[in-house]
């Protein structure tokens, strides 16, 4: 049974549930240990540790009967294909932080403009204003525009607009500017934090590519490569540990569950059909004792 899942998201940015609800799935599923790594914001994080604090409650820090939650955050960065560097033991209340998260909902804004401007001229009509009240935050991304669509009436679910508008290779060629990982990863840093890289094979590289690719975001101050994955196949994590090793980096893994109707399937702790059991609660420590 996994006992940690360190690639959560929340209703912060394109979850269902709120902070606090993940961490009572999250408890409720058996972890021990989990992060909380919301897509470009870090708003849900005070929540989430308060919530694991109460679950504390009449129980001795630091014990095997604890339950650990690390403030994370995965940073959508400049590639040819999806590149997320995922960031943990962040300090969100660095002031260098917090602006450079403020400039990443900024980003997220010029995207979503561009995507609805894409969305107009294939007949589907909606404003930026409609789909922020609906968000009810600053987060902007695919799923609450896809609810925007549904409640329009343009899209009979939320996975209908994605599979009808929001992918492909039209829709990617929308410009959706981002961060480039060499500064994500010295952000991440800079506060205090350990960088990761989140699902290679979003990357499409094969494993030598892979494996020198690695070693340029080592130089830039990666410090881990997300092995467990929630979909991936006992051989594929092999692989993954197998070059994570042979560069030194740290071994990490998590579900990336965000809810059944934005990812359907997978599930908090064990990913799709249990293919995710990632039980090293000692990368806490290895973690901590990484901090710059």
């Amino acid at each position: 049974m996994a006992l940690v899942d360190l690639h959560l998201h929340s209703n912060m940015s394109d979850g269902e549930y709120s902070p606090a609800a993940v961490v009572s799935l999250a408890a409720g599923a058996g972890l021990r240990v989990i992060a909380l790594t919301d897509h470009d914001t870090t708003d849900g994080i005070d929540e989430a540790l308060s919530a694991a604090s109460t679950l504390n409650a009449g129980t001795t820090p630091h014990t095997d009967d604890a339950f650990v939650c690390l403030p994370g955050i995965e940073i959508t960065t400049a590639h040819e294909r999806e590149q997320h560097i995922l960031g943990y033991l962040i300090d969100r209340e660095s002031a260098s932080f917090k602006e450079f998260v403020k400039r990443l909902i900024i980003l997220r804004r010029e995207r979503a403009d561009n995507i609805l401007d894409y969305l107009n001229k294939m007949g589907v009509r909606l404003s930026y204003q409609h789909v922020e009240q609906l968000s009810g935050n600053a987060y902007i991304g695919r799923p609450q525009i896809a609810a925007a669509m549904v409640d329009v009436g343009k899209a009979a679910s939320i996975r209908a607009a994605f599979q009808g508008y929001l992918t492909g290779h039209e829709f990617h060629k929308i410009s959706r500017p981002k961060p480039s990982a060499e500064e994500s990863i010295d952000q991440i840093r800079a506060s205090g934090g350990v960088a990761v890289l989140a699902h290679p094979d979003s990357l499409g590289l094969c494993d030598m590519e892979l494996a020198a690719h690695l070693r340029t975001l080592k130089e830039q101050g990666l410090r881990g490569i997300e092995c467990h994955y929630g979909s991936y196949t006992r051989a594929r994590t092999e692989r993954y540990i197998s070059i994570a090793d042979s560069l030194g980096l740290l071994v990490t893994g998590g579900s990336d569950f965000h809810g059944p109707h934005v990812k359907p399937g997978v599930l908090i702790a064990t990913g799709v059909d249990g293919m995710l059991d990632f039980d090293d609660i000692s990368i806490v420590d290895r973690l901590a004792l990484d901090i710059y």
